[in-house]
């Protein structure tokens, strides 16, 4: 949390030639979507400014987290099925459980917190597809790996 404070007040000081700092990026147009605007629920009863590029943007991180996040907890497919000869304890399988639920916590707070700045909602969304993209091919080199391993003898 305190990285994206930081990050917020770095967006928030833009500094302009002779040591002054501007009021907002002049700038608020990206790819046709207003930065400046929120997909927030005032926009759907007409009262405040949003937009549907928000609710948009918001759902496409949620989606995006939710990849990301079912990319990471996935086995490789080299990777050994240990868990039909280790059992877990009980007490293991609350953590996984746990763990699971907070995974889902995490994606909403995320879709939350994105329609409140569509901004922000781009920042998460360009990070989470790059690092989709990063942990396939991070999976593709590992197997290749494997594979070379394997045909070498070194892997059972």
């Amino acid at each position: 949390m305190p990285l994206f404070l930081a990050m917020y007040q770095v967006v928030q000081r833009i500094w302009i030639t002779g040591g002054t700092y501007a009021d907002s990026v002049t700038n608020k147009m990206f790819l046709g979507i207003n930065l400046e605007n929120a997909g927030n629920f005032g926009a759907i009863v007409g009262q405040g400014k949003g937009d549907l590029a928000g609710w948009i943007l918001a759902i496409i991180v949620g989606i995006t987290m939710w990849f990301l996040n079912h990319l990471a907890m996935k086995k490789p497919s080299y990777s050994k099925n240990t868990a039909s000869h280790n059992p877990q304890s009980g007490q293991a399988e609350q953590t996984q459980k746990m763990m699971k639920y907070m995974q889902y916590f995490m994606i909403f707070m995320m879709f939350s917190i994105s329609l409140q700045s569509n901004a922000l909602a781009v920042y998460w969304v360009v990070g989470n597809i790059y690092s989709i993209i990063q942990n396939l091919i991070n999976r593709k080199l590992n197997e290749k790996k494997y594979d070379t391993m394997k045909n070498k003898d070194l892997v059972g």
